[in-house]
């Protein structure tokens, strides 16, 4: 007579070890034939062009309905402290800076706040994100963007 979980396993088709044995094969096959393993032709790109190898910026996108003409290479504030990083990458071009107020302890606000004096504020999108109670009033959340 067999255990509730035996016959449950048998239900099942395949067993966990033959599906990480399969797993694992095709992982192998998809490196060592330069193709990942999931790979369909007939599937669009997610990304129309081809990346480079210079790391450079080689499309903008429009922005959600705001019209604004976005990067494709983006600068992220989460490890974000000294302004001359903001400076340099808006200089190569990069036009979106995302943050919020806790990344570095406010360190990566006081990063970017010490690069705006030397870059078009128009040209650059600056998007953070913030901690708001519920609570919490609009006149408060407008008073910590401001500091």
């Amino acid at each position: 007579m067999r255990d509730n979980n035996q016959a449950g396993r048998e239900r099942e088709g395949i067993k966990r070890r033959e599906f990480v044995k399969a797993g694992g094969a095709m992982l192998v096959g998809g490196s060592v034939s330069g193709r990942a393993p999931l790979e369909s032709s007939d599937v669009a790109p997610l990304f129309p062009t081809v990346p480079s190898q210079e790391g450079r910026i080689q499309n903008h996108r429009t922005l959600g309905r705001t019209g604004f003409r976005v990067s494709d290479l983006s600068i992220g504030g989460s490890f974000l402290r000294d302004p001359s990083l903001v400076r340099y990458a808006v200089d190569k071009g990069m036009n979106y800076i995302d943050t919020a107020e806790n990344y570095e302890n406010g360190g990566a606000d006081r990063a970017i706040r010490g690069a705006l004096p030397h870059i078009d504020r128009e040209a650059v999108f600056i998007a953070t994100n913030a901690d708001v109670g519920p609570t919490e009033e609009k006149d408060s959340v407008l008073a910590r963007a401001r500091r």
